[in-house]
């Protein structure tokens, strides 16, 4: 659809009441680019856990490509994730050298998955600049992260108009806990969007150089 929006890491100002219609889970566009703030806590690839640059998602073929800065390094990185496979190529752009790991994380969903709960909405930006975002949770049992079963929570954030992602985190733990109970929470993986476009400029962005260590 094209639409843009230029919301960068910036926080709800007020709740807005919710009527007893509740919005209906939704889906964003199967391919997207946005400026992206990564945190992963169980990051195998950048020792900080923290990649901020420009993300490219592809939900036809499972996977993400990111150009940006790996702040535990102090390095410009490109860094593609191929979810079918499960594997992650890292390459530094300084000296054209690569690394390859496992995938730390689940492929994130395009949209709000069918089986979700909505929480609230509230307004971002400000009464003359702003748009209405609703926030979502998914409680659900994943073995991706160990070979035991683990409780995680999918908690996301989009505008209630194009279903635009705000921010999504995937945590382990159930998020519905009371917030004094929640010592087994902790995050496992986020991103805060902005500038948002629909489509994907250039499909070689994904393209896995050869110097890179197949496993």
């Amino acid at each position: 659809t094209g639409v843009a929006t230029a919301l960068l890491f910036v926080h709800a100002l007020h709740l807005v009441h919710v009527s007893a219609d509740d919005p209906r889970p939704c889906k964003s566009d199967p391919q997207f680019e946005a400026y992206v703030q990564i945190v992963n806590s169980e990051s195998k690839i950048s020792r900080s856990g923290i990649v901020e640059g420009r993300l490219s998602y592809d939900a036809l073929k499972k996977r993400m490509a990111t150009i940006g800065y790996d702040y535990h390094r102090g390095l410009h990185i490109r860094m593609v994730q191929l979810f079918e496979q499960r594997r992650a190529y890292i390459n530094f752009l300084s000296n054209n050298t690569c690394k390859s790991t496992d995938v730390a994380f689940p492929f994130p969903s395009d949209g709000v998955p069918s089986n979700a709960s909505f929480l609230n909405s509230y307004i971002l930006g400000s009464e003359s600049n702003s748009l209405l975002v609703n926030e979502w949770l998914l409680v659900y049992t994943s073995y991706f992260t160990s070979d035991k079963a683990h409780t995680h929570s999918w908690n996301g954030h989009f505008t209630a108009e194009g279903c635009i992602p705000v921010r999504y985190a995937i945590y382990r733990g159930d998020m519905r806990t009371p917030l004094g109970h929640r010592g087994q929470t902790r995050l496992l993986f986020s991103i805060h969007f902005g500038n948002y476009t629909s489509g994907i400029d250039d499909d070689r962005v994904f393209d896995v150089p050869g110097y890179c260590p197949p496993e």
